[in-house]
């Protein structure tokens, strides 16, 4: 059973994730097409095949890490919004919250998101690369927490020690996960100073 609050603290990540990647200028209002598009698509996903959070965590996590290394165009911004947007909605609905109330809410503040991006005071550069930062950071270990505690629980059950060398290491992922994170940050501020 997974706790409310990591239900509920997981959909924030995902509709701020939503909400910085709509927050930008949208030069034709037919480019809002890719997110209902790829908000449709996901939300259909994740209602039928079901969402988890560790997947949560990780869809917005990748969506965050894309938007942060690689600017893109406002289509693909778009669609990652409705992606996350998505993902939020599937969530929530997972949680007992009926399917087209949680698609609703997730959609319409997504949509307002692109609304206000209209004014240049909305988005703030520095403001939404610290969000998408926050929830790429934050995401997966939010996502992973239910899945390390079975985890760790089982093994207490089972009454079976680690020894002391592998219970001080740091796993493999992480120190990947750190590494790329500092080489893809100063690739983007090497590239920005171009």
């Amino acid at each position: 059973m997974t706790s409310p609050l990591l239900i509920s603290t997981l959909v924030f990540l995902c509709m701020l994730a939503s909400v910085a990647h709509a927050a930008k200028p949208v030069g034709r209002w037919a480019d809002v097409v890719w997110l209902a598009g790829a908000f449709s698509a996901t939300f259909a996903l994740a209602v039928w095949a079901g969402v988890s959070p560790a997947g949560a965590g990780l869809v917005v996590a990748l969506t965050a890490a894309w938007r942060l290394v690689w600017q893109g165009s406002p289509q693909i911004d778009l669609s990652l919004a409705g992606v996350c947007c998505g993902v939020a909605a599937g969530l929530y609905a997972s949680s007992g919250v009926p399917a087209w109330v949680a698609g609703a809410i997730c959609l319409g503040l997504t949509v307002s998101a692109v609304v206000l991006a209209q004014d240049p005071h909305f988005r703030s550069a520095r403001v939404l690369d610290t969000a998408l930062l926050v929830t790429a950071w934050t995401a997966p270990l939010l996502g992973a927490a239910p899945d390390i505690t079975a985890g760790w629980q089982s093994a207490r059950a089972l009454n079976q020690s680690v020894e002391a060398a592998a219970a001080d290491s740091i796993p493999a992922w992480a120190l990947v996960f750190v590494v790329l994170a500092l080489l893809a940050g100063a690739a983007r501020k090497f590239w920005m100073k171009r």
